[in-house]
């Protein structure tokens, strides 16, 4: 019985241990750890930093270039409507005079590989002699993407839909980098980032965002993976994927998602920036959603399968 005993203190001890290192670690990284985004910042005017963010005309996509402009960098938009990226650029000029924007046309949903060859042509050869030092894998999303609101049946979801959600929360942003590696790696000593969006839905996998919830988890091993290779191989790109909750977004509205713990997009873009550095190759972007994450590993599964089957109710109510 002493052995027992002993046993389970020491079991206890390391639990014990280990959860105050993650609160520790969550407190470092949230609260007090400052940003290292300015080391993406270049000093030589003669090739000014830029950054590439897909899905820029909207939602966290739109919070990204704000804010990667309000720091310094300029931005190259993505997005499918020339006349939205337009628009978007026109603002952001507006506001923020000293940077330089481009736009970039390219629909994600698309097996298209001339347009995604031209907007790799694009950010190989920017404004200026600019380099690109950041890329954003923003662009994504669940069934809003085929006009389904965000929950919605696997069985009701026919192949092309299927295939759409894929190109764009998969397919796009893998081939992307893939293309885009030679770009961003011709300078081996120049410090590069990549940001790569999941979701919640990645860790958790939800019902009724089944294929999403799949792209997601896909999303987050690709980032953690592309970072070790990038480490082995001794090149100064960091990748870094984010846990994504709820945020309101047009696509995702916050009392369609339950309005649990809802973020703005500006505030997550700006969190997920902030984060630049902390050594870590998968976390959340704001604090919030670490707590969120954790919830949900302990809330028993027929709460969190009662929750998404109510809100997907209340959504074809609502149609």
């Amino acid at each position: 019985m002493p052995l027992v005993i002993n046993f389970l203190a020491g079991v206890g001890a390391v639990a014990a241990a280990y959860a105050l290192f993650c609160l520790f670690r969550a407190v470092h990284t949230y609260f007090l750890r400052p940003t290292s985004l300015a080391r993406y910042l270049s000093d030589d005017a003669a090739h000014p930093s830029w950054a590439l963010v897909t899905g820029s005309t909207d939602g966290i996509g739109l919070g990204f270039a704000k804010e990667l402009c309000a720091r310094g960098f300029n931005v190259l938009l993505h997005g499918r409507n020339h006349e939205k990226l337009l628009r978007i650029k026109s603002e952001l000029m507006t506001a923020f005079p000293t940077r330089s924007v481009a736009i970039a046309v390219a629909d994600a949903s698309d097996f298209d590989q001339t347009s995604l060859y031209a907007l790799v042509e694009q950010a190989s050869n920017l404004p200026e002699g600019g380099r690109l030092r950041i890329l954003v894998n923003n662009v994504g999303g669940a069934h809003h993407l085929i006009g389904k609101g965000i929950f919605h049946p696997l069985r009701d979801t026919n192949l092309d839909e299927v295939d759409k959600l894929i190109n764009v929360n998969v397919r796009f942003p893998t081939r992307l980098t893939a293309a885009l590696l030679p770009v961003l790696t011709r300078d081996v000593n120049t410090s590069l980032l990549i940001i790569n969006m999941g979701s919640i839905a990645g860790i958790t996998n939800m019902p009724y965002v089944v294929v999403y919830s799949a792209t997601k988890a896909f999303n987050l091993a690709f980032s953690e993976a592309l970072g070790k290779e990038m480490k082995a191989q001794g090149l100064a790109v960091k990748s870094l994927g984010f846990v994504i909750g709820s945020v309101d977004t047009p696509g995702a509205p916050k009392d369609s998602q339950g309005a649990i713990l809802v973020t703005e997009p500006q505030h997550m873009a700006k969190a997920c920036l902030d984060r630049s550095g902390c050594g870590q190759w998968v976390l959340a972007g704001i604090w919030s959603h670490w707590v969120l994450s954790i919830l949900l590993k302990v809330t028993p599964e027929f709460v969190l399968i009662g929750k998404i089957k109510g809100l997907y109710l209340k959504q074809r109510k609502s149609k």
